[in-house]
C-alpha cells in the first residue's frame, strides 16, 4: 500500500512537472515574444511647469532579420501612434543582421507613417556595425524619417523652452565621443542622451544630462524570480532593466528591455516593451 501510493504520488509530480515545463515552454518561445508592454514613467525634474508636457516613446531592439521583419514594424507603429508621441527615440540593434533584412523599402515605408510633431531619432547599436549594417541602417533610418545621431545633439524649442537630444555612436564597435557629443550642453535646458549601451552613464554623471535612454541589455532577455537576468551582453552588466537613479547626480537612467531577440528567439519573465516617458505632467 505505502509502494503504490508513493508511486502514484511521484508520477502525478512527474506529471505536473511536464505540464509546467509545456507551459513554460510555449510562454518563452509564443507568448512572451509576441505582446508589446507600454511602460509608463512620469518624469517631472526641470521641465515642470515650464508649459505643456512632452511625451517621448522610446523603441529599442528591434533585431531585424530572420525573425523580425515587415510584422513586427507595423505592430510597433501601430502601438506608437496610438499612444501620441511628441517624440519618437530608437536607441539602437534595430538591425541583427543586414544581410537578413528583407523587403526594405516596405520597412521604411511603415517606418513613415510614424507621427511625432517634434521629431524622430536614432542612434547605433552593436548590431548595426555588424556586415554592411551600419549603411542599410543609416539609409533605412533616414528615409524613413529619422534624424541619425552621431556623437551630436538636436536642440528642440517646445512654447519657450529648449529639450535637447544628444546621440552617442556606440560604444562597443562605434567610436563613442562624449565630450563631442555634449559639448556646450546647459544646464537650463532638458536634456536626453541616447545611448545604445546602458553602462555608458557612469562617464555621463557629472554632466548636465537629465535622463539617458538606453537598450541593449534585452534585460537578459531570460530572467528567473529571485535570480533575475541569466546573461547580459558587454556594457549592459550593471544596469539590466528599468529605471535607475544616482546619489549625488541628477541623472536618471532607463533601460528598455526591447523588442526583438537575438541567437535564440525566445524571453522567460521578460516581455518586450515600449517605454512611454511624459515630461513636465503635473
Amino acid at each position: 500500500m505505502t509502494y503504490l501510493f508513493k508511486k502514484k504520488m511521484w508520477q502525478r509530480i512527474m506529471k505536473c512537472l511536464s505540464v509546467l515545463s509545456l507551459i513554460l515552454i510555449v510562454d518563452c518561445f509564443v507568448i512572451e515574444t509576441s505582446f508589446i508592454k507600454i511602460n509608463t514613467y512620469h518624469l517631472n525634474g526641470k521641465w515642470q511647469g515650464n508649459g505643456m508636457p512632452v511625451k517621448i516613446i522610446q523603441f529599442s531592439d528591434v533585431h531585424l532579420g530572420k525573425s523580425y521583419g515587415v510584422a513586427t514594424i507595423r505592430k510597433i507603429v501601430k502601438q506608437i501612434n496610438n499612444l501620441k508621441p511628441d517624440i519618437i527615440v530608437c536607441t539602437g540593434d534595430f538591425i541583427d543582421c543586414a544581410s537578413d533584412v528583407k523587403c526594405r523599402e516596405e520597412i521604411i515605408k511603415e517606418l513613415r507613417n510614424l507621427k511625432a510633431p517634434y521629431g524622430k531619432y536614432a542612434v547605433y547599436g552593436n548590431h548595426e556595425y555588424k556586415e554592411d549594417g551600419e549603411s542599410v541602417y543609416r539609409h533605412m533610418m533616414r528615409k524613413s524619417g529619422f534624424k541619425l545621431l552621431i556623437n551630436e545633439k538636436k536642440e528642440i524649442k517646445i512654447e519657450e523652452k529648449e529639450l535637447v537630444i544628444i546621440g552617442l555612436d556606440d560604444s562597443v564597435s562605434g567610436k563613442m565621443n562624449i565630450p563631442l557629443a555634449t559639448n556646450h550642453l546647459l544646464d537650463d535646458q532638458y536634456n536626453i542622451l541616447l545611448a545604445h549601451e546602458p553602462d555608458v552613464v557612469e562617464e555621463i554623471l557629472d554632466l548636465p544630462i537629465d535622463l539617458q535612454l538606453s537598450g541593449h541589455s534585452h534585460g537578459g532577455q531570460f530572467r528567473l524570480p529571485v535570480l533575475g537576468a541569466l546573461y547580459t551582453p558587454e556594457l549592459s552588466k550593471k544596469y539590466i532593466k528599468g529605471m535607475y537613479n544616482f546619489p549625488n547626480s541628477d541623472v536618471k537612467l532607463y533601460v528598455n528591455v526591447g523588442i526583438g531577440t537575438t541567437i535564440i528567439r525566445g524571453r522567460l519573465f521578460n516581455r518586450p516593451e515600449i517605454s512611454q516617458f511624459i515630461i513636465g505632467e503635473n
